[in-house]
């Protein structure tokens, strides 16, 4: 199993942006996986079940620890 960051554009009427006037949003979803195919469909699964309209999965990547070493947010949800 690996770790998967799934970076992710999101629709201005998605339902958690509750009509606050937001334009959208891009997220990164933390996402542990046997394959990238694996992991956008538990990243697109995750935020729909959390109330989110996704526009695109931007990109998709390999957690490598050495990369983010320094963003202890993003190195603690991978762990």
């Amino acid at each position: 199993m690996r770790v998967f960051l799934v970076f992710a554009e999101l629709s201005a009427a998605s339902e958690r942006f509750g009509g606050e006037g937001y334009a959208g949003g891009f997220v990164a979803v933390v996402v542990p996986a046997e394959d990238i195919r694996a992991a956008i469909d538990a990243g697109e699964s995750a935020l729909r079940a959390d109330g989110y309209d996704i526009v695109d999965i931007d990109k998709v990547l390999t957690f490598e620890p050495d990369e983010w070493e320094h963003d202890e947010e993003v190195t603690a949800a991978a762990q």
